[in-house]
């Protein structure tokens, strides 16, 4: 649909359907993708800014204030994400509270942060560091296989247990010699298990 049409269309009041049909025309062209750029670049920069805002996210990606509000509603409608604003107007920011459609949203949390911006803002092109995705992927599985261990040991991976990243060395080391004498004793002929 050329721009002339769709000025045409709006200026008749159709700007609703306009914009779904163009959806449809984009749908199409691309060859049955879905093309969601402007949505992937901006969850990119809900993910790796602190705290994002539309300012920063417009610098970040070099998308104007208009097309963030718009990937923002499509990232909220289309894929039900619950993005919210913390704060102020005027010295808040965005925060993503549920993944939607992304149910526990690991998969796409690492996409995200793996989504170059630089190259986003300079080409308008998604790519992907190969390398980081590779790497937060590993420390996924890695996560997991040691919350399946906790679970074997009988320790709870959430609720009352400690979170074993905030004990200091000593504690840690305290709790790996605990264990080490408590397989030590499993495996030592003669003794009973406690």
């Amino acid at each position: 649909m050329s721009g002339h049409r769709r000025k045409q269309a709006q200026s008749a009041g159709l700007g609703l359907q306009v914009g779904r049909l163009y959806s449809a025309y984009i749908y199409a062209i691309s060859g049955g993708r879905v093309v969601m750029n402007y949505e992937m670049a901006v969850l990119a920069a809900l993910v790796q800014l602190e705290k994002p805002t539309k300012p920063s996210i417009t610098e970040k990606t070099g998308i104007s204030g208009q097309r963030v509000n718009g990937a923002l509603n499509n990232l909220r409608e289309i894929l039900g994400l619950a993005i919210s604003r913390v704060g102020s107007n005027k010295t808040g920011h965005y925060q993503i509270d549920a993944w939607g459609a992304f149910e526990s949203g690991k998969h796409i949390l690492r996409k995200a942060r793996a989504l170059d911006l630089d190259k986003y803002k300079q080409y308008r092109v998604i790519h992907y560091n190969q390398a980081l995705l590779k790497k937060l992927y590993s420390d996924d599985v890695k996560l997991g296989n040691y919350r399946q261990s906790l679970a074997l040991e009988g320790i709870p991976a959430a609720g009352d247990a400690p979170d074993l990243t905030q004990l200091s060395a000593e504690e840690r080391q305290a709790l790996r010699e605990k264990l080490k004498n408590k397989y030590r004793r499993r495996n030592t002929p003669g003794t009973t298990q406690v």
